[in-house]
Parts: C-alpha cells; sequence; structure tokens
C-alpha cells in the first residue's frame, strides 16, 4: 500500500511538502506504538512480579499484540502492479 497524505495524494512517485508530512506522521505513529507495547510489556511484567502470577504479564502481552493487529493495513499482494 502506498503512502498518501491526508488529501489521498499517493506519495510514492513525488517529493513534495505534504508527502513529507505523511511520512513524518507515519514514523511518528509507529514511534507511539512502539512506545505503547513497550510500556504494556514493561508494566505486565512489573505486576507480574509483584504478585508472583504471570497473569499480569500475559494480559498485557495479549493486548500489545491487539494493539499490534489493529495498526498493521493488509499486506500488498503485488508490489508491481501499478496504482492507477
Amino acid at each position: 500500500m502506498p503512502l498518501r497524505t491526508p488529501g489521498g495524494r499517493d506519495c510514492s512517485r513525488t517529493v513534495s511538502p505534504a508527502c513529507g508530512r505523511a511520512a513524518n506522521s507515519t514514523r511518528r505513529e509507529f514511534r507511539r506504538l512502539a512506545v505503547a507495547v513497550i510500556a504494556a510489556l514493561r508494566g505486565g511484567y512489573l505486576l507480574a512480579e509483584i504478585v508472583q502470577d504471570e497473569r499480569p504479564f500475559l494480559v498485557a502481552f495479549d493486548m500489545a499484540l491487539d494493539q499490534e493487529k489493529a495498526q498493521v493495513r493488509a499486506p500488498v499482494t503485488d508490489l508491481t502492479q501499478s496504482d492507477n
């Protein structure tokens, strides 16, 4: 799936300020998602250590996976096909 501006313009074949903003926005979203997953896992691990039970970590792990799955887009089946 090509990177698109908020207006829907394809950024794969052009360099413009709007495309740069779209790429920066995508990077920020990945960073936010990474921080959220790490925080969930560390928090779950800490709780599991405190209560001496693995369930808090497993819940945090499942929630982190669910969040990841919700953010992943469908893979592109054929990268050689044109968007037109």
